[in-house]
């Protein structure tokens, strides 16, 4: 936790914490690359950390209270740290779900009725849209859409049924 814990501006401390910690993905403020490359040493660090401890936050939380570091700042860490630990927790396996491909963040759906088409003007059937959000392990979101039929659903359903049952508890 050196990368964030031993900055010697309080400002640059405070903007680190917040970017560390009190967000998801995308960045609120601009920083200057030599601050983003803080914040990406301190989020990899933070990943680390909690993966070796076995995502235990009191343990990693004993660390940094007990290291060298300023008691204040530490403090404030830890605070945040277990402020936001459920948020931070899906963050990191989103990191590391993501390296392998995009991960669905979000899903949304609609159900429409199909009323006519150009060549024929009076058809009733209903469709459903999909929504997905995804992010990729560059943090970048993304959003695919999908309309399908019924038979079609009836096919996604039963696949990802089959799926289910065929994966490892």
């Amino acid at each position: 936790m050196d990368s964030i814990l031993k900055l010697d501006d309080n400002d640059t401390f405070d903007l680190v914490l917040e970017e560390l910690l009190r967000k998801n993905h995308a960045s609120r403020h601009s920083v200057s690359p030599e601050i983003a490359n803080v914040i990406e040493a301190a989020k990899e660090d933070l990943r680390t950390s909690l993966i070796k401890a076995n995502f235990n936050i009191d343990e990693v939380s004993d660390r940094i209270l007990d290291g060298n570091y300023c008691q204040d700042r530490a403090s404030k860490f830890v605070t945040l740290l277990k402020e936001t630990k459920s948020e931070l927790f899906r963050s990191i396996i989103t990191h590391y779900n993501s390296s392998y491909g995009d991960v669905c963040m979000d899903f949304d759906w609609f159900v429409k009725l199909v009323l006519g088409t150009s060549e024929s003007k009076v058809i009733r059937y209903p469709i459903i849209q999909l929504v997905l959000s995804t992010v990729n392990c560059n943090s970048q979101r993304k959003q695919n859409l999908c309309e399908m039929d019924k038979d079609v659903l009836t096919r996604l359903i039963k696949n990802l049924e089959t799926s289910l049952k065929e994966s490892p508890p």
